[in-house]
């Protein structure tokens, strides 16, 4: 999806938010342009990835699902997970992530398929 000078590419606009780790990029090619509806999907839902996926994180790979299991382990089996950082749990923030996720997989048009595969791994 790289204009190439043609008119009907001109309404084509990169995306704006870039991904802070490889493992949260929803699209590779960074300089892949799209319509202006989708490139804001696509920007919207990198944004979640990218609070997802943080740098500089503490523990595991900076996912809130390894911090789920980070939790659970901590809590030990058959015993309420335990909280490591400042009394909170991640569980129902990963619940909230998954619930914005599948409202935006509704937004992504089926071309590109690069961030609806993404997501749908992530969920």
């Amino acid at each position: 999806m790289n204009p190439k000078g043609n008119q009907e590419n001109q309404n084509l606009r990169r995306l704006r938010v870039t991904a802070t780790t490889s493992d949260s990029r929803l699209i590779e090619n960074r300089e892949s342009r799209f319509p202006r509806a989708v490139a804001m999907a696509i920007d919207d839902a990198q944004e979640v990835m990218n609070d997802l996926y943080r740098e500089e994180a503490e523990y595991g790979d900076g996912s809130c699902a390894f911090m789920v299991m980070k939790e659970q382990f901590e809590g030990g089996v058959e015993n309420p997970p335990m909280s490591l950082k400042k009394g909170t749990l991640h569980d129902p923030k990963c619940r909230q992530y998954i619930s914005h996720f599948k409202k935006r997989l509704l937004d992504l048009p089926s071309d590109p398929n690069e961030p609806k595969e993404k997501i749908t791994r992530e969920i």
